[in-house]
C-alpha cells in the first residue's frame, strides 16, 4: 500500500488563543510542527515547537524555513496560520505531487486570494463574499485539472516534497534562495484545481521583492490566471455561490438505459441518497433497433445537457460482446474523470467491454436482461428454463419479446454467454433486490450458483417517504370498498386481468388507477373508475390522502423483481391484494396483505371478502404501520459495503467538479426532455425534429400500420413546405 503521509508545518508569528483555535481546526495530525518568530508562553499540541525570528519577513520566509526545519524524509505542507482550507487540501496536492516526479520540483502551491501572482481575483477584497469552499467549488469547475509553472511558492501554504532543492541550500534572504534555486533549474508547480482563502493575512507577506522586475512583469503580462480571474471576480462581487458544492469522493460511473420506468427511478432515488461516490451516468441513445446510436454521459440521474456525447458509427442493436468505439470511449471516461468503480443497472444499448475495465464492478439485476432477451423471463409462464427451443418459440409468439426482434437467436446466445462469463469475474459484484430474483437467476443460469449474490431491498427517498407518512390515511367503514391500483396498467402490470373483473367489481367497489399509463384508456367510462395517468413523486401523498382508499392492488402477470410501488403502499400505511407471483410472493406477507391466483374470479372474491368483512383490513392496517421503512440512504450505505476502494490519490484531482459551469454550456430545466442548440437556425431546428419522430413512429411496434401512414404522410408535407419557406 502506497505512504501518503506527510509532515504538517504551521507558521505563526506567535502562540496565542487564535492559533491554538487554528490548530484545533485543522484537526489531529500524526506529525506536526509548529513554528513561530518568539518562544511560546504555553505549551502547544504539535509533535515539535520551532522558533525563528525572520520567518516574519517576506524577504526572509523560506531561506528561514529552510535554515530551522532541514531535511526531512517525507513531504511537508507549510501553512501559515490564519489561512482558511478547502475539504482535502493536503490529499489534493499530495495527488499533483505524485505526478510530479520532476527532481527539480521545489514545491506545489494552491490558488490564493491574495497573492499578487497566484489570486483568482482582480482585488483581494473579493473574497469575503463568498467562502473558501465555494470558491474552491468554483474553481475546480473552471480547473483543467492540471498543474502548471510559476516563479516562487505561495507565503501562505505550499506543499514541499521530501527532495525539494530547498531544503539543501543555505541562504540569508529569499531573493538570494531563489537566485541559487533558479540556477539549479528549479521547478514551482501550481495546482490549479485548489484554493485557499489568505485574504485575512498581512499583505506584506506577499510582497514579490524576492522576484526580479523582469521576472515580475512576465508573469502579470502573460497569466493563465487572467480568464479566471474575470469570471471568478464577476462571481464574487455578484456574491453568486456555485448551485452545488461537491465533497471529495470517488467517482463512480453508472451505466442505465434511457427508458425511465422502475430503473430510472432507482437510478435517480440511488445518486440522491449515496454519500460515498460522485457518480456520472452513462446512457445510451437511439431509437427501435438501434438502441445505441449515440452514447451519452450525464452529470446525474437527469438527463439533461450531457457532459459528453460520442456517436457511434457502428450503432448497438441491443447489446454488444465487443464494440471497439465503446471501449475507447470508456478508456477516455475513466481517465478523464477518475473513474473508480463502476455499477451497472443496465446493458441495453451498451457494451459489455464495461466489465473488461477490470474496476470494482456491481451489477443490479433490475431485470432478467441480457440473459432473457424478453426482458421480464416470462413466455406463457414465469420461465424456469430457456433451452433453444424455448428461445425459438419466445421469439416467435410472446408478445413480451418486442424489443430487439432483428436480433438473431444465434446472437442472444452468445450474449447470455458472454455476459455470464463477465459477470463471474472477481472484480464483479452481483446484487439482487428480492430472494425470488436469487433463486430465478440461479434455476434459470445454474451456473450462478457457484457466484455470491447479494440481496440488498431498494430503499424510498427520504423525501418521498416524510411526504407518505405525514398524510395517514383514515378510511371509513366502507359501504363501497375503495381501492387503489398504483402505477402502471400495461398488460404486464395487469391490465387484462382488472378489465375482466371490472364489471363484477362495480356494485361494491371503487377504483382509482393511479399513475397508469395511456395503455388503461377507456375505462374511466365505468362510473366506479377514476384514471390518473400520471403523476409527479410529490403529489403522490396527496392523491392517496384524497381518495383514502382502504387498500392497494398489485396486478402484475410476470414476476417483479421488487415493485416500489409495493413499498409505497406500505409506507402510507395501505395493506395489498396482489398476485401471487415473483417479488409479490416474497414481500406480501400474511400480517400486511392478500395473495391471490392470476385469475379475475379470484380478485373479485378476495376484494368481495373484504368488503364484507372490513375488520380484517383494518387489522393488516395496524400490522402494515409498525412496518419500519427503508430508506435509499441504508441502501446506499450497503452497496457501498460491498466494496473497499483503497485510498487513490488522482480522485483528489477532479473528484469536486460539479459539472455545472454556465459559463461551459447552456443549463437547461431538468424536465426540458430535448436539448436545442440555440444557435441553429428555427427551420433547421424543427426539420430535425420532424425528421426524428417520422423514424421514431415507423420503428414503433404499438402503433397500427394506418396509424403510421398517416403521420408519415402529414410529417412528409410539413417537410416539403417547410422547404419552400
Amino acid at each position: 500500500m502506497r505512504d501518503f503521509s506527510y509532515q504538517l508545518v504551521v507558521v505563526a508569528d506567535e502562540a496565542d488563543n487564535q492559533l491554538t483555535d487554528y490548530l484545533t481546526r485543522l484537526g489531529h495530525h500524526n506529525d506536526l510542527v509548529v513554528v513561530l518568530s518568539k518562544a511560546p508562553q504555553h505549551v502547544l499540541q504539535a509533535d515539535q515547537v520551532l522558533v525563528s525570528q525572520d520567518i516574519q519577513s517576506a524577504a526572509t520566509f523560506w531561506s528561514a524555513l529552510s535554515h530551522v526545519l532541514g531535511a526531512c524524509d517525507k513531504p511537508r505542507l507549510v501553512i501559515r496560520a490564519g489561512a482558511l482550507l478547502p475539504e482535502a487540501l493536503s490529499l489534493r496536492l499530495l495527488s499533483e505531487l505524485c505526478d510530479n516526479d520532476d527532481p527539480k520540483l521545489v514545491g506545489i502551491s494552491p490558488l490564493s486570494a491574495q497573492d499578487p501572482l497566484l489570486s483568482v481575483f482582480d482585488q483581494p477584497n473579493l473574497a469575503n463574499n463568498l467562502d473558501v469552499d465555494a470558491v474552491d467549488q468554483w474553481v475546480v469547475d473552471y480547473a483543467e485539472g492540471r498543474a502548471w509553472e510559476t516563479t516562487r511558492l505561495l507565503p501562505s501554504c505550499a506543499l514541499l516534497p521530501a527532495s525539494s532543492p530547498l531544503w539543501s541550500i543555505s541562504a540569508d534572504t529569499d531573493k538570494a534562495l531563489y537566485a541559487q534555486l533558479k540556477c539549479q533549474g528549479a521547478v514551482f508547480l501550481v495546482a490549479n484545481h485548489v484554493y485557499i482563502d489568505d485574504s485575512s493575512l498581512d499583505s506584506a507577506y506577499f510582497a514579490l521583492d524576492s522576484l526580479s522586475d523582469n521576472c515580475v512583469a512576465n508573469a502579470q503580462d502573460y497569466h493563465p490566471l487572467l480568464p479566471l480571474r474575470h469570471a471568478l471576480s464577476e462571481l464574487a462581487q455578484r456574491a453568486e455561490a456555485p448551485a452545488k458544492i461537491v465533497p471529495v469522493r470517488p467517482v463512480q460511473l453508472h451505466l442505465a438505459h434511457s427508458w425511465g420506468g422502475g430503473l430510472g427511478r432507482w437510478v435517480e432515488d440511488y445518486i440522491e441518497a449515496d454519500q460515498h461516490h460522485n457518480n456520472l451516468v452513462l446512457r445510451p441513445l437511439g431509437t427501435w433497433g438501434r438502441f445505441g446510436q449515440t452514447i451519452a454521459l450525464y452529470r446525474s440521474a437527469q438527463m439533461d445537457v450531457p457532459l459528453q456525447t460520442w456517436q457511434l458509427s457502428q450503432s448497438i442493436a441491443s447489446t454488444a460482446i465487443h464494440h471497439a468505439e465503446y471501449a475507447r470511449l470508456l478508456t477516455e471516461i475513466v481517465a478523464d474523470y477518475q473513474v473508480e468503480a463502476v455499477m451497472v443497472s443496465s446493458v441495453i444499448g451498451q457494451s459489455l467491454d464495461i466489465f473488461a475495465l477490470g474496476l470494482p464492478t456491481r451489477v443490479v439485476l433490475h431485470d432478467f436482461y441480457p440473459f432473457c432477451p424478453a426482458i421480464v423471463a416470462t413466455y406463457n409462464s414465469a420461465c424456469q428454463q430457456c433451452d433453444r427451443a424455448r428461445m425459438d418459440g419466445c421469439k416467435q409468439d410472446n408478445d413480451y419479446h418486442r424489443f430487439f426482434t432483428d436480433e438473431s437467436n444465434d446472437y442472444f446466445c452468445a450474449l447470455r454467454q458472454a455476459f455470464l462469463e463477465a459477470i463471474q469475474q472477481r472484480h464483479v459484484s452481483l446484487i439482487a433486490p428480492s430472494h425470488s430474483v436469487v433463486e430465478r437467476y440461479q434455476t434459470l443460469a445454474p451456473v450462478l450458483r457457484q457466484k455470491p449474490i447479494t440481496v440488498i431491498p431498494h430503499g424510498l427517498s427520504s423525501t418521498l417517504l416524510e411526504s407518505l407518512t405525514m398524510k395517514p390515511l383514515q378510511p371509513a367503514n366502507p359501504e363501497t370498498l375503495k381501492v387503489v391500483v398504483l402505477g402502471s396498467l400495461a398488460p404486464q402490470k395487469g391490465l387484462t386481468l382488472l378489465k375482466a373483473a371490472l364489471d363484477r367489481l362495480a356494485p361494491f367497489c371503487e377504483l382509482l388507477l393511479l399513475g397508469c399509463g395511456t395503455d388503461s384508456k377507456g375505462l374511466e367510462k365505468h362510473a366506479h373508475v377514476t384514471r390518473v395517468e400520471s403523476f409527479t413523486k410529490d403529489e403522490l401523498a396527496g392523491h392517496l390522502a384524497s381518495f383514502n382508499p382502504h387498500v392497494g392492488l398489485l396486478l402484475s402477470n410476470v414476476p417483479e423483481t421488487f415493485s416500489y410501488t409495493l413499498s409505497e403502499l406500505y409506507a402510507i400505511g395501505l395493506p395489498v391484494v396482489a398476485t401471487d407471483i415473483g417479488a409479490f410472493s416474497e414481500r406480501v406477507t400474511p400480517d400486511a396483505g392478500w395473495l391471490i391466483p392470476i385469475d379475475a374470479g379470484a380478485l373479485v372474491e378476495q376484494l368481495h371478502l373484504l368488503h364484507q368483512a372490513p375488520e380484517l383490513i383494518e387489522q393488516k392496517r395496524v400490522n402494515v404501520k409498525t412496518y419500519a421503512q427503508r430508506t435509499a440512504g441504508q441502501m446506499c450505505d450497503e452497496y457501498a459495503a460491498l466494496i473497499d476502494l483503497p485510498e487513490n490519490l488522482p480522485r483528489y484531482r477532479v473528484a469536486k467538479r460539479s459539472y455545472m459551469n454556465p459559463y461551459k454550456g447552456v443549463t437547461v430545466q431538468q424536465t426540458q426532455a430535448l436539448y436545442i442548440d440555440e444557435q441553429q437556425p428555427f427551420k433547421q431546428i424543427v426539420s430535425e425534429f420532424l425528421r426524428y419522430t417520422q423514424k421514431k413512429v415507423i420503428a414503433s411496434p404499438r402503433l397500427p400500420n394506418i396509424v403510421k401512414r398517416i403521420i408519415a404522410s402529414v410529417i412528409k408535407l410539413s417537410l416539403k413546405l417547410l422547404r419552400r419557406l
